[in-house]
């Protein structure tokens, strides 16, 4: 989305099993902070199911703490399903979100950053 690298950028949220297996990236991009997240398959075996279970667990507390933190926006991206969520901070300091994805074929605006629109069918390409 812009020609520099990030300034920085490090793996995991201070959890060492999920920045073992590469599962978070963070970069800090200036005005923004851009997290990578590869959500784990459960479907191969109880062991990787609880796994994801507790990903998933984990994931839900950072929303928690990110809505707590004042964090005025917050996007899901899901690779696999091609639709991206966005949460967006209300005045009571609570999230709220749409009512369904963006999916491929829509653009996708920042209500944070003003003049950034991204056309998911140049992000989801096939």
């Amino acid at each position: 989305f812009h020609k520099k690298g990030p300034q920085q950028y490090h793996a995991g949220w201070g959890q060492e099993i999920y920045s073992q297996e590469g599962r978070i990236i963070i970069s800090d991009e200036g005005r923004f902070d851009l997290y990578n997240i590869y959500f784990p398959n459960g479907g191969s075996g109880e062991e990787r199911h609880n796994f994801k279970q507790q990903f998933l667990k984990d994931l839900n507390e950072k929303f928690e703490v990110y809505e707590e933190a004042g964090v005025r926006e917050y996007w899901v991206v899901h690779p696999q399903e091609q639709t991206v969520l966005v949460y967006t901070l209300n005045q009571k300091g609570k999230y709220e979100g749409i009512l369904k994805p963006y999916v491929r074929t829509d653009k996708v605006s920042s209500s944070v950053l003003p003049g950034i629109a991204i056309d998911l069918s140049k992000v989801f390409t096939d």
